[in-house]
Formats: structure tokens, C-alpha cells, sequence
């Protein structure tokens, strides 16, 4: 057997100048910020801005969740962003089946392992997007930030 390091272990393991970890990677002050939306029957297309997201935070793989009444057959939900890198409206989570209460993890699928932790390039809103049909119900955010601050 091997012992071997993460990209954040490696730096820690023998830090040089060059190296330094970013702080909102490693020890860096997470923010939490909880939202909810009553949806009475929200269009297919409907976007929420669920909270600010300022430059140089992280949004984190994981620590962040949507919850959600069953919102209607076919309902659908994705979480983005346009951060001034490139409109993105499904970032942290791609179109995610909304028609059955539940609770989804942001950067939970396997399509968003490359795309979180992500740094805002520009101050942005986090936003849902309603697909699939029309939705009626409470959607529960919470998300998860970094910053070097």
C-alpha cells in the first residue's frame, strides 16, 4: 500500500512561495446562506435569484442543498450563474427532477465534478431555473461559500 496526498496535502506537506494554498480552499471563512421561494405556479423558464454571489468567493461542492416540495409533474431545476466567465445555468447543478419532494446536493451529479468549487469571476446572482412545467410549492436553498476574507 501507498500513502499519497491531495493537491491540498501536497502543499501543506512542503508549502513554498510558489505554492501557497489559496485560503478559500484551505481554511478559508465559509459562509452559509439560507433562502426559500414560494413557487404558486412558477412558469417553465422562471428564473429565482436566490442570493448574491461576490468575486473571489467559492461556491463549494456538497455543503449546499435544495430542498423542495413536490413541485409538479415534469418540474425540473437547475442552479447557475453568469459570473462574467461565461453564463453558466446549470454550474452547480443540472436539471434535477423536482416533481417528487426532495433534497438535492449542489455539484451533486457526476457532470458537475469539474465545475465546483467555482470562483466567482465577477459579482453575480446564484439562480434557478424552473424547467419542464409549471411549479407550485417551497424551494429551500442553502449554500455554501468560501472567500479569502
Amino acid at each position: 500500500m501507498a500513502t499519497v496526498f491531495t493537491d491540498v496535502a501536497a502543499v501543506e506537506e512542503n508549502p513554498t512561495p510558489e505554492t501557497y494554498l489559496d485560503v478559500s480552499l484551505s481554511r478559508g471563512k465559509t459562509r452559509c446562506v439560507q433562502a426559500v421561494y414560494e413557487a404558486n405556479g412558477a412558469a417553465s423558464g422562471t428564473v429565482i435569484n436566490v442570493c448574491r454571489l461576490y468575486k473571489g468567493e467559492r461556491v463549494l461542492l456538497g455543503g449546499a442543498l435544495v430542498l423542495h416540495d413536490a413541485l409538479g409533474s415534469g418540474v425540473t431545476l437547475k442552479l447557475g450563474d453568469d459570473d462574467g466567465t461565461g453564463a453558466d445555468d446549470d454550474r452547480y447543478l443540472e436539471a434535477a427532477s423536482a416533481a417528487t419532494a426532495g433534497a438535492v446536493h449542489l455539484g451533486g451529479s457526476v457532470a458537475c465534478i469539474n465545475k465546483v468549487p467555482h470562483e466567482v469571476g465577477a459579482d453575480c446572482w446564484l439562480t434557478c431555473t424552473v424547467g419542464g412545467g409549471a411549479a407550485t410549492g417551497t424551494v429551500r436553498f442553502e449554500a455554501h461559500l468560501s472567500a479569502n476574507n
